[in-house]
């Protein structure tokens, strides 16, 4: 089957169209080139009339010339790119500081983008194998030294790295060598272009997730470099989707140049922004001179003592006398008083205590204690300029801080930690445990932290700190609840004996809560105030079986007793327990006295009483050796010869209790010993003592 556009095209060839004048300027010849130009045009005509498929021609797609350029678009966009390289050069040179480590590159960055488009337009508007290479060499170098740019601009290096401009330069020079003398090889080109581009996209990427993960400081333009690296990622993309020129004018390629145009904008607006933020915070890292040259004996400043008056006087007459004639200058006054001035400078004693205890250490304990002015405000705000760390020690500024509650301090350091919720909920919760409203105020209104977080962890906090003002403050500004989870505060502050904290609790307060939990922990904890309170308030002195009663007699605290007693507590609650632990345990007779009053109100006689339990309590206070809470009992009429007390008795005797087994022989003359005579005679453990109260008043042999 005959070609349907043979006769077409075989009729351009033979009468090709007179050449305008214009595209000779652009060095085509009459002939050949523009026969081409016209058999392509003329193909494509017939293609899209017959509905056939648009070829690509020489690797591309067949466009209309304008002014004799080939391809119009890429023309016009690579112009565009270019303006924008023209542009940002005289704003980087008129805005960034001369003394910024990356002012030069920045400027030789923009120098190499402009040359790229120049070459791009030339290549665009006349392809020829000397406007291709150079095109492709221009190009490759700006994504070189792109890469360049960003280690030096996230390494924070300095000064110029001959060795690695040596290895770019090498490289690049094999390169352009490789594909000018030995193949120029298309596949290997976009290789080696792509895989320098996604080592500097992933040098960019990296720094600016890290903005949103790790360091905060940058958060407002860090996205600025993620979308323009990878907006120029996706945007190559388009040289994948190749299709058809659109009208013979727009294809993949040029719009990729034409979306380059914004995102290259958006790369310099980030270089301006980063550039002033470095400037700011980070100076002495970007900055190639500084206020005060360091020598190495300053960086290993050791102080040394003043000489004395008596080694001054020790020089010679002759010494002497020439200081005293150079002291009569007046300049020294004046040379001292600059010095004197220097040394107020703010910055310069930053730097000093920088090269004293370095970044990582001087904003800790020991480098902010060793000087009266280490922790001035000025100071530390030029330490945290010179990027030292704020958290040093564990955060002991900040919590300095807290503790004096020093506001402009606290800001200024948590504006340079960038503090996550996790911190923020520690600086509230020890601003709670110190009682310093005002950084909870800050950490709330200036940062977002939450009052109420760890279920409310800083009102429990402040209650163990006896931060009242705090429980104060949290209640009545952040709507705390006093009596969350079953008054789990006024328990607390109870147990802790806080009178004060229990004043601001209790109204309102279920103080019956957990069987009146509140009274109990007063009772085990000796706070006989605490108790009065309670009482008054309506507690129950009744509660889990007279449990406060028995903590009150265990704890010896006859205030507490008495008062429990008086609010209508059993004395003889839980089958007299403490009446028994008095005895136990060796109480003051007051407490006895007390217990025995108490439980004969109802009419029971006193001696019913101390003889519960078959003589328990003359038991347990035999056993221990309580001479006066035995001396006690006899007088109240316990009976040294029931069960328990028999048993008591032996064991006082076996214990070598003397005194109490005297006031017990005394009470019942005509005693008889649990255990035969000879029992006891027969221990070895006796004391002598024992052995002649035994012998003298009970008669044994």
């Amino acid at each position: 089957m005959s070609n349907p556009y043979s006769w077409h095209v075989l009729t351009s060839v033979a009468n090709p169209p007179a050449l305008p004048h214009y595209p000779s300027l652009c060095a085509y010849s009459a002939g050949h080139e523009n026969c081409q130009y016209n058999c392509m045009q003329a193909i494509t005509d017939k293609a899209i009339e017959y509905g056939d498929e648009v070829m690509q021609y020489y690797g591309k797609w067949p466009f209309y010339r304008w002014m004799g350029i080939q391809e119009p678009a890429s023309v016009v966009f690579s112009i565009g790119n270019g303006w924008v390289h023209y542009y940002y050069y005289h704003i980087l040179k008129r805005k960034i500081p001369v003394n910024y480590y990356l002012k030069r590159p920045l400027l030789v960055y923009a120098l190499l983008g402009m040359n790229a488009w120049v070459w791009s337009t030339v290549f665009h508007a006349r392809d020829t194998p000397l406007t291709e290479k150079l095109d492709y060499f221009s190009a490759g170098l700006l994504i070189l030294y792109s890469l360049y740019y960003a280690l030096r601009r996230l390494l924070y290096i300095k000064h110029t790295p001959w060795m690695l401009v040596a290895l770019f330069t090498v490289c690049y020079g094999m390169h352009v060598g490789y594909l000018s003398l030995v193949r120029f090889d298309y596949g290997y080109n976009m290789l080696a272009s792509v895989v320098v581009g996604l080592v500097q996209l992933s040098l960019w990427v990296g720094w600016s997730l890290r903005q949103y993960t790790i360091h905060t400081d940058r958060r407002g333009f860090a996205y600025m470099a993620f979308v323009s690296v990878v907006g120029v990622a996706l945007a190559m993309s388009l040289e994948l989707l190749d299709f058809p020129a659109l009208w013979r004018v727009f294809d993949a390629h040029s719009l990729w140049h034409l979306s380059t145009i914004p995102l290259m904008i958006l790369w310099y607006r980030f270089i301006l922004i980063d550039t002033k933020h470095e400037i700011r915070y980070h100076k002495a890292d970007v900055t190639t001179t500084s206020l005060s040259q360091s020598t190495n004996e300053e960086r290993h400043y050791t102080p040394q003592q003043p000489a004395s008056p008596n080694t001054l006087q020790q020089l010679p007459a002759e010494l002497l006398i020439r200081i005293f004639l150079l002291a009569q200058n007046p300049q020294l006054r004046l040379a001292t008083r600059g010095l004197y001035g220097i040394s107020r400078s703010a910055l310069i004693r930053a730097q000093f205590l920088i090269y004293r205890f370095g970044r990582t250490g001087v904003l800790g304990e020991r480098g902010m204690t060793s000087f009266r002015l280490a922790t001035s405000l000025a100071v530390v705000d030029n330490l945290l300029k010179l990027r030292c760390n704020p958290r040093a020690d564990s955060d002991w500024l900040v919590w300095r801080a807290v503790e004096q509650q020093d506001i402009r301090l606290f800001i200024l350091l948590v504006d340079a930690i960038q503090p996550d919720t996790r911190t923020l909920e520690r600086y509230l919760n020890g601003a709670a445990m110190q009682g310093s409203i005002s950084i909870v105020d800050v950490l709330v209104g200036r940062y977002g932290g939450s009052i109420h977080h760890g279920n409310d962890t800083m009102m429990m906090l402040a209650c163990v700190g006896h931060q009242v003002a705090m429980v104060l403050h949290l209640i009545g500004r952040y709507g705390c609840d006093p009596h969350a989870e079953r008054d789990q505060y006024l328990r607390r502050a109870c147990l802790d004996g806080d009178d004060d904290l229990v004043a601001v609790l209790l109204p309102g307060a279920n103080i019956h809560c957990f069987n009146d939990a509140p009274l109990q922990n007063a009772a085990h904890k000796q706070h006989s105030h605490i108790i009065r309170r309670l009482l008054e308030a309506g507690a129950d002195p009744h509660a889990n079986r007279g449990a406060s009663l028995i903590s009150a007699v265990r704890n010896n605290d006859l205030a507490s007793v008495s008062l429990l007693l008086d609010a209508g507590a059993d004395a003889r609650c839980q089958e007299d327990s403490p009446l028994q632990w008095l005895c136990h345990q060796g109480g003051g007779t007051a407490i006895l006295d007390a217990l025995v009053v108490a439980g004969t109100r109802n009419g029971t006689p006193a001696a019913t009483m101390v003889n519960c339990g078959k003589g328990m309590p003359l038991y347990e206070a035999l056993a221990g050796g309580h001479a006066m809470v035995v001396e006690g009992l006899l007088g109240y009429g316990a009976d040294p010869t029931t069960q328990r007390a028999l048993e008591g008795l032996h064991e006082a005797i076996l214990r070598n209790h003397v005194i109490c087994v005297e006031l017990v022989v005394k009470a019942t003359p005509s005693l008889v010993l649990p255990n035969p005579p000879s029992y006891y005679l027969s221990k070895s453990k006796l004391t002598d003592p024992m052995r002649l109260l035994l012998q003298n008043r009970l008669g044994l042999v």
